[in-house]
């Protein structure tokens, strides 16, 4: 309980922060009368509970209001993050063009704007921009890592592993979108198809009406996967059970010998520690069975690195950041996670492959983060 009391505040002050100071912007750009001031703050005090609006009706199970409700909600937000970080730049530049005014004794030609067209250009550049996103987050891409390895036994040039993460299956999911995914990775014709979390959103009967479509999904050695925070937020055993029924052998702190050169061991999300279940969230004693003649990859939802386990893997796949989703988000997700997207090399023979993901969380658009897909082939060294 007290964890949710503490989220829900953090929330209303950072949600509600960015409406009240959209609000602000606007009611001095547009000098708004009494009747349209009212009018913009109930629009923006009920786009701050939007969200908790849009998860209550999706537990109820409403699925015909929770997908309209959902796209106005999310959307939004979308355009109020855009929104909110084009005026704080146009905030810090007008900062600069006044400090240089009074402290230098120079003005800058274009730096006096008005700000009716300052906000009018604002929120056209953020509508525009979600728009550009909404679309691109449909434009899938297929990233191919290729990893030479002296691991791979006689007779085997190369091995296709397809990783997917983040998909977020829920009432925004198009089901024409899906199955474009699907259809990508069976033409990949990968080997081994892992899953590193966020495969759900965060209520297993809004994921249902995809099962069939993700059943779809076929590789050679099977398909494993682990468990992110959404699925630890939509109820960690009935996510399981889809996952399960999708065909997925999920790893909860466990080992699977795919053959007998190829070991995979997965955890848990650190989240799961708050859900009220038990969770093995931490690598290192899974590794004491270690097969140094092995390829050993290491799945994980969050790319968190343990020092300790350097050197112990070849290959750990991460998602859950999104490259930010949205930038400029990606900075604060960088300040949380100080590693590059894409591989990365360790050092001691381990290496880190963090993807942007394949669906959205909240705003259903991309800017300058589009999805993947990602195609690890290891090849004979």
């Amino acid at each position: 309980m007290l964890r949710i009391i503490i989220f829900i505040s953090i929330y209303l002050a950072v949600y509600g922060g960015m409406h009240l100071y959209l609000y602000r912007r606007l009611r001095r750009g547009f000098e708004l009368a009494r009747g349209q001031r009212l009018a913009v703050f109930s629009f923006l005090l009920l786009m701050v509970f939007g969200p908790l609006i849009s998860r209550g009706i999706e537990r109820l199970g409403w699925e015909g209001v929770a997908e309209p409700v959902a796209v106005l909600v999310y959307g939004w937000m979308g355009v109020l993050f855009l929104s909110a970080s084009l005026f704080f730049f146009v905030d810090i530049l007008r900062l600069a063009g006044w400090l240089l005014r009074r402290v230098a004794r120079v003005s800058l030609p274009g730096m006096v704007v008005g700000w009716r067209p300052l906000s009018i250009g604002v929120l056209s550049l953020s509508v525009v921009a979600s728009c550009y996103g909404f679309y691109a987050a449909r434009e899938i891409r297929v990233e191919r890592v290729v990893l030479p390895s002296s691991k791979l036994p006689a007779g085997i040039e190369r091995y296709r592993v397809v990783q997917l993460s983040d998909i977020h299956l829920g009432v925004m999911t198009n089901e024409q979108w899906l199955r474009r995914i699907v259809a990508e990775v069976n033409s990949l014709k990968p080997d081994l198809i892992v899953i590193t979390g966020d495969i759900i959103d965060s209520n297993v009967p809004s994921s249902m009406p995809y099962l069939a479509t993700l059943s779809r999904l076929q590789a050679t050695d099977g398909k494993f996967g682990v468990a992110g925070n959404h699925e630890f937020f939509a109820g960690i055993d009935k996510s399981v059970a889809f996952l399960n029924e999708a065909g997925f052998v999920m790893l909860r702190g466990d080992r699977a010998v795919v053959k007998p050169w190829l070991h995979l061991l997965g955890v848990d999300d650190r989240e799961g520690r708050h859900s009220g279940v038990a969770v093995v969230d931490h690598e290192v004693p899974l590794m004491a069975a270690n097969d140094p003649a092995a390829i050993t990859m290491l799945l994980k939802h969050q790319p968190v690195i343990r020092e300790e386990s350097i050197g112990r893997f070849d290959l750990q796949l991460a998602g859950h950041v999104h490259q930010g989703q949205i930038f400029p988000f990606r900075l604060l997700t960088w300040i949380a996670y100080p590693i590059a997207m894409g591989l990365t090399d360790l050092g001691q023979g381990s290496q880190i492959y963090v993807t942007r993901g394949t669906g959205t969380w909240g705003p259903p658009i991309r800017i300058m983060a589009p999805p993947e897909i990602t195609l690890i082939e290891w090849v004979a060294k």
